[in-house]
């Protein structure tokens, strides 16, 4: 039995991007706000992880690509949580290496969405956006990855910028 919000012929169904944009950048405007409280830090990660899935649950019509995803998923909560408690730095790498996994198979699942279709609507250039979001995302995780496993490896010392000729202004 199917739920009916993912009947073809129900609004959800039909502009699920569109309403799945719209949650991300609820999500961008909102979350640095909550970034100060644990309680509200920990509803907003959460809520963005629910916003990724749903993603995933919309689009995804093949069972391979649902099992993969529930998967790492799985395995992100499982790190999460225990991140709560315990702090480590190879856990934090753990998870982030699974979240750029994470990211990198969402973006393939949705890029093949709005592929497949010749039509352009609004749902396929929300489609389009979400995966240049998650695109920004995923290099965001991979330049955080790089700065947590070599400290300080995107400075530059204030010497080597310095310029030769005096500055006459």
């Amino acid at each position: 039995m199917t739920l009916r919000i993912f009947k073809a012929n129900n609004w959800f169904y039909k502009e699920k991007f569109t309403f799945l944009l719209s949650s991300l950048l609820l999500y961008a405007i909102a979350a640095p706000f909550f970034i100060d409280f644990l309680q509200a830090d920990l509803f907003a990660r959460i809520f963005f992880f629910i916003i990724l899935l749903s993603a995933v649950f919309a689009v995804s019509s093949k069972k391979e690509h649902l099992i993969i995803i529930l998967i790492i998923s799985g395995l992100r909560i499982v790190l999460f949580c225990y991140t709560l408690f315990v702090s480590s730095e190879n856990l934090l790498i753990m998870d982030f290496v699974l979240q750029i996994i994470f990211n990198a198979c969402l973006i393939f699942i949705i890029g093949g969405y709005f592929y497949k279709y010749d039509s352009v609507s609004r749902n396929t250039i929300s489609a389009a956006l979400i995966c240049y979001i998650l695109l920004v995302l995923l290099w965001s995780d991979f330049y955080f990855l790089v700065e947590l496993k070599f400290p300080n490896s995107f400075t530059i010392a204030h010497e080597a910028i310095k310029p030769k000729f005096p500055d006459f202004l």
